[in-house]
């Protein structure tokens, strides 16, 4: 499908096995554009005006494209002819070269777009693969992999996230089965080589997690949010301040802003921002920060008998933590969207099991870093916690905690007040 956008002409980038929504301009490889329904365009990106759809033929502008390749798929379009049938059907208006692991082609739009398609197309197979334990028998590892991989066999939905994700950006298709045989999950994954193997990572990385782990949790388990009990609460007014600036979805943008861009701002409240986008536009989880600012500092007397003061890294907030959702889809460009409202920027880094964002680099206030766990690999962290880090916050719970592992019961018999009076005691 091709649009024509301010006398240029863009083309779904899904075509050639790229993200959704985005598009590319037939006369500039480097020009791309982006359509979100939900967007306020307020990013510096392109436009998009939709003229009407018309042919790839009518397409002349001349252009360059360079497709990086693996070993695996330059043989593949070598021995299965996938490479000299394309010379074929576009023997002249078309200039190829195949040669270490680089695909370029050369030429007019039209044609050479289609040959790209056609190539793209050819390098599509189909693998099948279990999550299996190849660890030691009898070792804690192996005991604890079998086990979670026979409960995983029963929620094998933790994964649509990721399934969405792979579709969305890189037209993969996954499919997990549940083999009741083996108690164990069988994945089918649809896509070229080379992005295959970035999904067998993201899955050897949740066996890492997994056989780690002594009981992998429900995506439902935990401690729903609630209020702390009175007497607790009359000396919480504080903390639940600050909950609520995280929780609340009706705070105002322009409350939001003044907390980013005012000449009050800090370092506290900027992050607070950011954990409100995960938390309220996301519906992410995120780890409350309870301790009061006054407390991040303490003094120590030096040899002159000076009191110096210095940060408690107990109690300092050096990053965020966020867990994704397991019943939405994220977007990581969406979210630096939202960001980007408020003039913050950040940098992304991806691993096989969370995304890691360096936000507010080269700001006064300094800078701090975000973790957003996938949700299959969230459910595998199941560390007892007798601290803040077992405490979540959800949208709408404006004065209330979670917890993220429930240790009311015994053997624990710990509940919310414990632990905040801990904390504030610290």
């Amino acid at each position: 499908m091709i649009f024509e956008k301010h006398a240029k002409q863009l083309m779904k980038m899904t075509y050639l096995q790229d993200r959704t929504h985005h598009f590319l301009r037939y006369g500039d490889a480097n020009d791309t554009a982006v359509l979100d329904l939900k967007s306020t365009l307020i990013q510096p990106i392109t436009v998009i005006s939709f003229l009407g759809k018309i042919k790839a033929d009518w397409i002349q502008h001349d252009i360059e494209r360079h497709i990086k390749l693996n070993e695996t798929e330059e043989n593949f379009l070598k021995v299965n002819n996938g490479y000299s049938t394309a010379r074929t059907i576009f023997p002249k208006t078309v200039r190829m070269e195949l040669n270490n692991r680089l695909l370029s082609l050369t030429g007019t739009a039209d044609v050479t777009l289609k040959s790209e398609l056609y190539l793209l197309q050819q390098l599509i197979v189909q693998q099948t693969f279990s999550l299996q334990n190849n660890n030691t028998k009898d070792s804690t590892a192996y005991k604890n992999l079998s086990q979670n991989l026979f409960s995983g066999t029963k929620m094998s939905q933790i994964f649509n996230p990721m399934i969405r994700r792979w579709a969305a950006q890189k037209q993969v298709t996954i499919t997990v089965n549940s083999n009741a045989a083996t108690k164990a999950c069988d994945i089918t994954v649809k896509g070229r080589d080379s992005e295959i193997r970035k999904v067998k990572e993201e899955f050897d990385s949740f066996l890492g997690w997994l056989q780690m782990c002594a009981v992998v949790r429900h995506p439902d388990s935990g401690v729903s949010p609630r209020l702390l009990r009175a007497e607790v609460r009359a000396n919480c007014e504080d903390i639940e301040e600050r909950i609520s600036h995280i929780t609340d979805p009706k705070r105002t943008y322009i409350d939001l802003y003044n907390n980013v861009k005012s000449s009050t701002a800090t370092r506290e409240t900027r992050m607070e921002v950011v954990a409100w986008v995960a938390v309220c536009k996301f519906n992410c989880k995120s780890r409350p920060d309870i301790a009061n600012p006054k407390d991040w500092i303490e003094y120590k007397a030096n040899r002159h008998g000076v009191n110096i003061p210095y940060m408690n890294k107990e109690v300092a907030p050096a990053d965020l933590n966020c867990h994704l959702s397991t019943y939405g889809s994220f977007d990581i460009e969406k979210f630096q969207d939202e960001l980007h409202k408020f003039g913050m920027k950040c940098e992304c880094y991806r691993e096989e099991w969370r995304y890691i964002l360096l936000i507010d680099e080269s700001v006064r206030t300094g800078p701090f870093t975000m973790d957003l766990i996938e949700p299959h690999v969230a459910l595998t962290h199941d560390r007892i916690d007798f601290d803040v880090s077992n405490l979540v916050l959800e949208k709408n719970y404006t004065r209330d905690l979670g917890m993220r592992i429930d240790i009311q019961q015994k053997p624990y018999s710990i509940e919310l007040e414990t632990i905040i009076n801990y904390i504030k005691n610290k």
